[in-house]
């Protein structure tokens, strides 16, 4: 018996990205695709994973570049970057873990599917009719009925 295996499709580049989110969206759809983990019921989920990490790099380079504190009206306060990345992060964090992209995820994806049980298919064995079950398909009387 031949089983019919079906590749999952991957997931379509909304047209609208930007180049640098566009950029993380294909080396994150490759990892997903070699997982194959990637649906196209996945794209908004994917969308909103690839800008916070291109927000949480940009907001990077703003904080390399500039310091801790910044002035603020009453003094020095955090720079505001620092929340930018901060939000970015935790996004990404929950995402990653999502999609299977952090080292822990991936683990608990690899036991789950060890731990499934392995389908084999079933081989058809062809089913002999008793006596009785040929008496009433040709419309015979037993002896003594």
């Amino acid at each position: 018996m031949t089983l019919l295996v079906i590749p999952m499709a991957s997931i379509e580049m909304p047209d609208d990205l930007a180049d640098d989110v566009a950029e993380v969206w294909r080396s994150t759809l490759e990892q997903l695709d070699i997982m194959e983990l990637a649906s196209p019921s996945d794209a908004d989920s994917l969308r909103c994973y690839c800008e916070a990490v291109v927000l949480h790099r940009k907001a990077s380079l703003v904080l390399a570049k500039s310091p801790i504190l910044v002035k603020g009206l009453h003094g020095p306060v955090r720079n505001p970057a620092l929340q930018v990345q901060r939000e970015a992060a935790l996004t990404i964090k929950t995402f990653a873990q999502e999609f299977g992209l952090t080292p822990l995820s991936r683990q608990s994806l690899k036991s789950s599917r060890e731990s499934e049980p392995v389908v084999e298919p079933v081989k058809e064995t062809p089913v002999v009719p008793t006596l009785d079950e040929i008496a009433k398909r040709r419309n015979v009387r037993k002896f003594g009925a």
